[in-house]
């Protein structure tokens, strides 16, 4: 007994079976996660090392290069690159797609186990970073207060401590303010009286500071613990600590030296909407949700904030679960409005509302049991999956039209209810199955690829399968027994009322106008093949006026603006020009705003610090944005007036960036040109020359170099001989001068559970300019050395960075593309380049994103190209036929044809978005011409029918349901292509993409097929005609 059978004889397990379905899909989503994109973690491992005052050159030396050289023979490892900037080295291991992080971690922990030894002794130790969505805050607050600055920092590092027992929440991280420390300033002079070296009071500071656990002893049958108290209870004790004897008495630490609370000597600076604030910054657990963790992050924020001083507030200024909401919400809306469109549709054809509330019920049922498929299989509720579903809702409907018409279609016939039911869905049930399976099938071949497309998308896949699956089954089991039972229609020849007469009769003259238009098309074959070849020859065309780029450029709500100053620029005089532009931003775009943060010379967080740019002289400003609909001006506006302020301000340069999907996937700058060579100064000079030729390129803006201007320094020489004298070596004086002039955290102060540095270092009036540093004295075995003695003294320029990719120097000259896609301004640039000259040893290349755009788009063409060659199998399959399956094929032209103009018209760039809306319409454009050949066929083989009547009678038959799908597809697509609301820049070109594939495939192959059809069946039926005739004749002879 066939399904639809079954259906119909046990109504009441056929709805229970979709109630059932919508009651667990409604259960699965109250259960996922919700974020604005899927929960991937990226291949990517950082190392990050910290080298307290050792510039660029040091930090690649002695941290970054020996870290390279160790873990680039890692498997699976697809590039190593490396940052060496002052005191801090990020090396990164960009893995291949699928490889298991947590493996790759514990193979880099152990490479770097075995290069510890090899590092500075003073460096610490390097800590792996696994990079996820989770870096990136979820929650971003500023407390304010008229109060001592380091009284708000304890107090802001108190209030995160409160925020981290918040279930979900992964660290709670205290940027800005003033930190607070016990700072031991020497007296040079004091401390060479009473015969005392630095060294000394490091190592009597680090042995007077402790608790040493003794043992333990028994006694009267208890047992205790022995300690040896020795700690610090207060700063009057470190004062107090004996540091040396003179003339047999003793040496106090305060007699060489001034003891004391001080703040932190900083150059961060940290504000909100133009108030000075402390940065509480909040991460989640990778396996958390995001919204509820937000909610319950708020709820505990307000719990704290009752228990701050009076004068000292809190206020949130990013929570991420805004925006999610937002884009969340905005898909969900395009899902209903297209579900009500789609509706609207069925209503108009079928113009019952019995009928149309018959096939309506797929939508719901199909959405719900995707949604319930998708918490079965873990995945999460985000923009991409959503979209799945916005594309699928005008889809779903498909397959319970096609099957409703054939039931109303033989009931008008005069068949029974229960014959009608079975019979008609029956007739169809091979066609239907076949076109679900061709549009299911064309996703296969993602499995095939390893990298963007197959891990970003595959919520969007599944969600989209899911959904069609579910259609089909409603299709051959809900659709026949509701028609069976509830489809009530007027006897056969019974008038209709006027309304609906006057549509039948309006239907049917579009039917018969139809018929005509085959009839013609039939007789006028060649000029029409004629015709459809031109099309697609002035379709292609137009291919090089579109677009192209590697993810679609989207208005999120939060940008950020990067301010920078010449290199060298101290952070009060950055701070004065940020400051300015500052208020400028406030005042100009005031009513597209919602904040404002401001920091200066430091990151509030560690994405920020490991992949942006830091330092006395670069400012970074946050922009919360309002809601798209509040706003009165885009930020590409917004963008445009930023940069031109910036250019009044003297020695301001600024770049922007927004955090959209290109971001959160890794990849790297729309323009990117990578100079690969050793030598500084010539790879300084090719930078220069490159910069020349492309700034002038139109629409590219944001221009930055990695190798910046060095920075100014004080380089001391060591006369290697005179120090070998002296008995001292480049090390010992290097460390020596380091505890005077930067410091030395000789131990920590424990006080209220914290801790906090006690630093040893000069006093600041002896060791603040250049003839202070050269009277300085190292101390040595034969005794205090002056500096002169053993240094020459010059005034030098530092790189500010040295970047490496796989060992290699390498520096990157980034840029953004405005008002052209990034494709053709990448290949502007290329062109702009080519001329220049290449040193030996030295290579230049277009990479960033456009290399990633140029590599997905190489995947995902053989991914359609797979995706055809499968939909072709699945006809082939069903006709059992190959010339079939090769005539309905030719609709596909037509789908690319659509496709292209949609895009041009639209000023739409092909990305891997609109890409993958060419993939999804492989599988759709050929379900119209199954449904017809399908029928064409059995009106042959069946009834007899010779081939011009069974052309135009199936044309007549099947243009309904032909028409009842296809616009309901592109009309339920029709709010995911208009760019309404947060986000939807991302998804719009995947569904206008569609629909153009759809409004040209749809209405061109109406004519199309039918003339291929009758030119291949007349060739085959000559050919039939002349082997009987040769075989008559050979019977003869």
């Amino acid at each position: 007994m066939k399904l639809s059978d079954i259906a119909i004889r046990r109504p009441v397990t056929t709805a229970m079976i979709a109630v059932g379905l919508l009651v667990f899909g409604i259960l699965g989503v109250s259960r996922m996660p919700v974020d604005v994109y899927p929960n991937v973690t990226l291949p990517m491992v950082v190392i990050a090392t910290v080298y307290p005052g050792a510039g660029p050159l040091e930090v690649e030396s002695g941290i970054s290069s020996p870290i390279e050289q160790r873990v680039g023979t890692i498997s699976n490892v697809k590039d190593v690159t490396s940052r060496s900037t002052e005191n801090l080295s990020i090396v990164q291991l960009q893995f291949e797609w699928g490889t298991d992080l947590d493996a790759a971690s514990a193979d880099v922990r152990d490479r770097l186990d075995q290069v510890a030894a090899s590092l500075p002794s003073d460096a610490s130790r390097p800590f792996i970073l696994k990079f996820d969505p989770t870096l990136m805050p979820i929650l971003q607050m500023g407390m304010f207060g008229d109060i001592d600055p380091m009284t708000l920092r304890d107090l802001a590092e108190d209030f995160a401590d409160g925020l981290q027992r918040v279930p979900g929440v992964a660290a709670v991280s205290v940027a800005g303010g003033t930190r607070r420390q016990v700072q031991i300033q020497i007296d040079r002079r004091r401390l060479a009286a009473a015969g005392i070296t630095n060294e000394q009071l490091v190592q009597t500071l680090k042995a007077q500071n402790l608790n040493f656990p003794v043992g333990s002893v028994s006694s009267l049958d208890r047992r205790y613990i022995v300690r040896l108290i020795g700690e610090y209870a207060d700063v009057a004790d470190v004062a107090g600590t004996v540091v040396g004897v003179k003339g047999g008495t003793p040496v106090l630490l305060r007699d060489v030296a001034d003891v004391s609370w001080q703040p932190e000597e900083t150059e961060t600076r940290a504000r909100i909407n133009g108030q000075n604030c402390v940065f509480v910054v909040v991460q989640r657990r990778p396996d958390a949700n995001t919204v509820r963790v937000a909610a319950a992050l708020k709820k505990e924020v307000d719990r704290l904030r009752t228990t701050l001083p009076s004068g000292v507030d809190v206020n949130i200024f990013f929570d991420s679960s805004i925006q999610i909401n937002r884009s969340i919400s905005n898909v969900a809306t395009n899902i209903l409005i297209g579900g009500i469109l789609a509706v609207m549709v069925l209503f108009l054809f079928l113009r019952r509302f019995r009928a149309t509330m018959f096939v309506a019920f797929s939508i719901p049922v199909s959405i719900f049991f995707a949604l319930f498929f998708m918490f079965v299989f873990g995945f999460t509720i985000n923009v991409l999956s959503l979209a799945g579903l916005a594309i699928a809702v005008g889809m779903v409907v498909d397959n319970g039209i096609v099957a409703f018409e054939s039931v109303f279609r033989r009931r008008e016939q005069g068949d029974d209810p229960l014959t009608a039911a079975s019979v008609g869905v029956n007739e169809i049930a091979m066609a239907i199955t076949a076109s679900t399976l061709t549009t299911a099938v064309v996703f296969l071949p993602m499995l095939l690829v390893r990298g963007l497309l197959q891990v970003f998308f595959k919520e969007l896949v599944w969600a989209v399968t899911g959904s069609l699956l579910a259609s089909l089954a409603v299709a051959l089991t809900l659709i026949p027994m509701l028609s069976s039972r509830f489809l009530k229609l007027p006897p056969p020849g019974t008038n209709e009322p006027g309304l609906r007469r006057w549509s039948e009769r309006a239907y049917a003259a579009v039917e018969r106008a139809y018929a005509r238009l085959i009839n013609w098309a039939v007789g006028h074959r060649r000029l029409v093949v004629g015709a459809a070849v031109l099309l697609f020859i002035i379709s292609l065309s137009l291919i090089p006026f579109v677009g192209r780029e590697f993810m679609p450029g989207q208005e999120t709500w939060f940008h950020t603006v990067t301010a920078e100053m010449p290199v060298g620029t101290s952070a009060a005089k950055t701070d004065s020009a940020v400051a300015r532009l500052e208020r400028y931003i406030q005042e100009t775009w005031r009513d597209d705003l919602e904040g404002v943060s401001v920091q200066v010379g430091g990151s509030a967080s560690i994405y920020a610090a490991v992949f942006g740019s830091s330092g006395s002289n670069v400012g970074t400003m946050n922009l919360i944005l309002k809601d798209r609909r509040q706003r009165k001006h885009s930020i590409a506006e917004i963008d445009a007036g930023i940069r031109h302020e910036a250019a009044s301000i003297p020695g301001l340069r600024v770049r922007t960036e927004d955090r959209n999907m290109t971001s959160f996937a890794g990849g790297g700058a729309p323009i990117e040109i990578d100079i690969i060579g050793h030598d500084l100064a010539t790879a300084d000079s090719l930078t220069r020359r490159i910069l020349a030729a492309v700034e002038t390129i139109p629409g590219l803006v944001d221009l930055k170099s990695s190798r910046e201007p060095g920075k100014p320094e004080i380089q001391l020489v060591v006369d290697r001989q005179k120090a070998a004298l002296f008995g001292l070596t480049p090390f010992q004086i290097g460390s020596a001068l380091r505890t005077q002039v930067e410091g030395n955290a000789a131990s920590q102060f424990r006080l209220a559970g914290r801790e906090y540095d006690i630093l040893l270092r000069l006093r600041p009036d002896q060791r603040s300019s250049i003839a202070d540093i050269a009277g300085l004295a190292v101390n040595g075995p034969t005794g205090a050395v002056p500096l002169g003695n053993l240094v020459s003294t010059r005034i030098g320029t530092s790189p500010l960075e040295i970047e490496h990719r796989n060992t290699a120097r390498i520096v990157r000259i980034t840029g953004k593309a405005v008002g052209i896609s990034a494709g053709q301004l990448a290949q502007r640039v290329g062109r702009a380049i080519r001329p220049i000259p290449v040193p030996a040893g030295f290579d230049v290349r277009l990479s960033g994103s456009y290399t990633d755009m140029v590599n997905t788009f190489k995947d995902l063409g053989l991914v359609v190209l797979v995706a055809v060659i499968l939909v072709f199998m699945v006809m082939a399959s069903q006709f059992e036929s190959l010339r079939d399956p090769f005539i309905i094929m030719f609709t596909v032209p037509f789908g690319l044809i659509g496709v292209i103009w949609a895009l041009f018209i639209t000023r739409t760039p092909l990305s891997v978005t609109s890409g993958l809306g060419v993939l999804v319409l492989m599988g759709i454009v050929v379900n119209n011409g199954i449904v017809y050949i399908d029928y064409c066929n059995q009106l042959r083989r069946k009834r007899g029918m010779n081939l011009i009547d069974a052309v135009k009678e199936a044309g007549r038959v099947r243009l309904r349901p032909i028409l009842m799908t296809s616009l309901t597809t592109i009309f339920g697509l029709i709010p995911l292509a208009l760019q309404l609301g947060e986000g939807s820049e991302l998804w719009s070109p995947l569904g206008r993409a569609i629909i153009g594939g759809m409004v040209v495939s749809t209405f061109l192959p109406l004519v199309f097929i039918p003339v291929l059809y009758v030119i291949f069946e007349t060739r085959t039926e000559r050919a039939r005609l002349r082997r009987l005739a040769a075989t008559n004749r050979d019977e003869r002879h």
